[in-house]
Order: C-alpha cells, then structure tokens, then sequence
C-alpha cells in the first residue's frame, strides 16, 4: 500500500532537495497509486514513485536499485542495505556509493558504516534531531541518490552487454570459420611437452 510521509519546509532544506529536482510537479489532490509514496510539502505534496513497502515490525524496504536493497529501521535509526538474490554482479560498489553520498550529505554518524550481520551487507546509523525528521530527509536523499545511480547502472549494464555480444556475436574480421586456421601437433613457442627443469633432477 502506498505511504504517506509529511515532509516540512525544515526537512526539504535538511536534505538539499526541491520538489522539481525529484521530477515530479505538485498537486493538490490526487492520491498516490500502490507503487508510489506520497510526500506532503506543507499544504502541498508531490508523487514520488518507488518500489517501498512498509514491514510489520515498522521497518521500510526500498526495493528500486537493481542490485542492492534499502531498509530503513527507525527503531534502531539504522541503514541497512543487502545484494538482491538476483544480482548477477558485485553489489559493494552501489552500497558504497550509497552511504557515502548520504554521509557527503551530513546524514550518517561518522564512522558507522561497517558491514551487516548477513553476508555482503553494508549497513550505517543515522543520528536522532529534534529539530527535523532525520527519515524524511533520508528518504528525500535516497530518491536523488537513485535518480543518479540508475543513470551509472544503466551504462555498466549497457557495457557489460556489448563486451558479451562481442564475444557471442562477433564481427566477420573478428571470426575464423572452422578450417580456416589448419590443426597441427604443435603450436605457439611455448613447448608444452617439455619437463619441468627442477623434476629432472628429482626423477
């Protein structure tokens, strides 16, 4: 279900973040569909979309990074993030860009970024204000964050296609057919039939 999340004038400045950076214009009634998350600015709010879902013991579980999982657990002002169980490379990469941008951004405890109790987890505190919604702030932060990463994903995935088509589909001047280059018993100037210097003396 959607989540409704009250964000002042004191958490927009917090977090460096203005409505038109996220993308989205204001509104002043309608109503966030299941895939999105409502942000009020005062009498205004904004339609953001992210793939959130709030857990049962209060937890909140980004789920929009195609690599890594973001949760977020007010009850111990944590920051916890965890590869996906489809990723198909390294995940450390994206969560240290994570807590580094929300650590360049005054968000985290200095020297709180360690690794999680689960393998290849990555995980931060944030401290209490009184002043401001330190959640808030981060969930504005976590949207810009991803704006950006997806735009650095987007490109290793395009890369890491192109060099795979390039050895399954490669060009003609890239190819030999079978045949083309003959078979012989020996090739190269490595001599693969010659014995070890240091067993001939053991043998």
């Amino acid at each position: 279900m959607p989540i409704t999340i009250r964000i002042t004038d004191k958490e927009v400045d917090a977090a460096g973040v203005t409505p038109e950076e996220l993308g989205t214009p204001t509104t002043p009634e309608a109503e966030p569909k299941e895939d999105e998350i409502k942000i009020i600015f005062g009498p205004r709010f904004i339609k953001v979309k992210l793939n959130i879902r709030k857990t049962l013991d209060n937890n909140i579980v980004i789920y929009d990074h195609p690599l890594i999982d973001i949760v977020l657990i007010p009850s111990k002002n944590k920051i916890f993030t965890v590869p996906k169980d489809s990723a198909n490379s390294d995940s450390y990469p994206s969560q240290n860009r994570y807590f580094n941008f929300l650590d360049k951004k005054g968000v985290l405890v200095k020297g709180t970024i360690r690794s999680g109790a689960i393998l290849n987890s990555l995980e931060s505190f944030y401290p209490p204000n009184q002043e401001v919604d330190v959640l808030q702030v981060i969930l504005l932060l976590t949207k810009r964050f991803l704006e950006k990463e997806m735009e650095f994903v987007n490109i290793s995935k395009n890369y890491e296609e192109n060099v795979e088509d390039m050895y399954v589909n490669p060009d003609e001047e890239d190819t030999t057919e079978l045949g083309e280059v003959p078979q012989k018993p020996r090739k190269g100037h490595v001599n693969i039939y010659q014995t070890a210097y240091g067993i001939l003396y053991r043998v």
